[in-house]
């Protein structure tokens, strides 16, 4: 069976998304609220970057959508620790480790998902 480049992607993301929410069940109570606000975080800013990274693999393009994807993640993460966790009141540590751990595993995906480019 040949699964696209696409399945594969989805396939990752969700992959991820299952591991880190098993990780968020068996971490400290304290810590869980911030590591699924996390989880959250880095879902709303991966979906459409990692998709477009994707769907501009072999173009022309497809540089410009790499260095934009890590230019808003970079801008998510800072806005994360300036914002997002003093105003929702969130442990600084396990929100950022977790957020930049999920967007790591986030950008692995991208890279070793979707071997060629699909329509």
């Amino acid at each position: 069976m040949i699964v696209s480049g696409a399945r594969r992607y989805l396939l990752g993301l969700t992959t991820v998304t299952l591991v880190a929410v098993a990780a968020t069940l068996v971490a400290p109570e304290p810590a869980r609220t911030a590591m699924l606000w996390a989880l959250g975080v880095a879902l709303l800013v991966q979906a459409p970057l990692g998709w477009m990274v994707v769907r501009n693999l072999g173009t022309e393009r497809f540089l410009l959508a790499w260095a934009v994807g890590f230019v808003v993640r970079l801008a998510a993460v800072a806005c994360a620790a300036f914002l997002i966790a003093p105003r929702v009141g969130l442990a600084l540590a396990p929100f950022l480790f977790t957020l930049v751990g999920i967007l790591m595993a986030f950008v692995a995906v991208e890279a070793i998902g979707p071997v060629e480019r699909f329509e």
